[in-house]
């Protein structure tokens, strides 16, 4: 039995080499995610994958209505299609307990990679923007999801440095929640969740990231004026006074990491002068052009003649 905030969910303990609805074969107990066990198993096909056990669904006596809870869970899912996100791939049932199969994903928590790798201020807000994108996509769907919470322990780092969200599951009632890690996360002060309130569950995770990232990255975030501002605004007490939505605070997030080009100021008080001159337009200069084509041709008619003259009339003179 596992106690959550809804009440009990009834599961059961598996151990390494249990078969899972014929087809899994367990191979590693995983620490728990949230309130569900977890286990790293094998298909028969030998694809690696992640168990999660949900637990018995609420509604087992109707198998129906179970299958139905189901392929609107699919049908949710397949609204994320962002690659950070890691999402089940199907749902399996075993001995009337429920499974989520998740893709064996590979990374390192993301508060042990900061403390680690020390990135600058640039590539944390890299990652929130990154995740801002994958909290649009659920803010968007036709059932809109919020999140509310978000321990940095809920996400990871890839081999190619880019973040994963974890935490994307059933519950027992067959629908979608997200699921935290543990409790470590700063509480929200809403009342009703909608995007302003997951904008402040970001603000606060860049803080967490800077926090894991020790005096130095604390340093840095200090000289981020810009940042801390936007920050602020992020975690308002008011919910009017946050960032409006997903989309608005990538904006506004992107724009802190443009790289301006600043002018060397010094090197154009230093730079060669070039000075141009203009040559003054003569008003009349086709007018002569005119006369000077005309009085060459009068002096060529007039040697024309001339020679014309000699050749007729050797011995005669004018």
């Amino acid at each position: 039995m596992t106690e959550t905030e809804g009440g009990t969910v009834e599961s059961k303990e598996f151990r390494v080499g249990d078969k899972i609805a014929d087809r899994f074969t367990i191979e590693e107990v995983l620490p728990a995610l949230g309130k569900y066990a977890h286990y790293r198993a094998a298909e028969t096909e030998g694809n690696k994958v992640v168990l999660s056990q949900i637990g018995r669904p609420t509604k087992e006596s109707e198998p129906d209505k179970v299958k139905r809870g189901l392929e609107r869970a699919t049908r949710a899912l397949s609204w994320i299609r962002h690659p950070g996100f890691v999402i089940p791939k199907e749902f399996v049932l075993h001995d009337g307990l429920l499974f989520s199969v998740f893709p064996e994903v590979k990374g390192t928590l993301l508060d042990v990679y900061i403390k680690e790798q020390q990135p600058p201020i640039s590539k944390i807000l890299h990652w929130t923007i990154e995740i801002s994108e994958m909290l649009d996509q659920i803010h968007e769907a036709r059932q809109p999801q919020f999140v509310g919470n978000l321990p940095v322990r809920n996400v990871l780092v890839n081999a190619d440095g880019e973040v994963q969200l974890l935490g994307f599951d059933l519950n027992p009632d067959l629908k979608l929640e997200f699921i935290p890690v543990d409790d470590s996360a700063p509480k929200v002060p809403d009342q009703k969740f909608d995007a302003r309130t997951d904008c402040w569950v970001l603000g606060k995770l860049i803080q967490q990231m800077v926090e894991a990232g020790g005096e130095d990255t604390r340093k840095a975030y200090r000289e981020e004026a810009k940042v801390r501002t936007l920050v602020q605004t992020m975690t308002a007490d008011d919910p009017e006074k946050r960032v409006a939505n997903m989309s608005t605070l990538k904006s506004r997030l992107e724009l802190l990491t443009r790289k301006e080009k600043k002018v060397d100021e010094a090197s154009l008080l230093t730079a060669p002068i070039t000075v141009l001159t203009v040559e003054e337009e003569d008003k009349f200069k086709e007018l002569k052009q005119k006369i000077k084509y005309l009085l060459g041709g009068v002096v060529i008619v007039f040697l024309l003649v001339a020679l014309l003259g000699q050749t007729l009339f050797p011995e005669g003179g004018w």
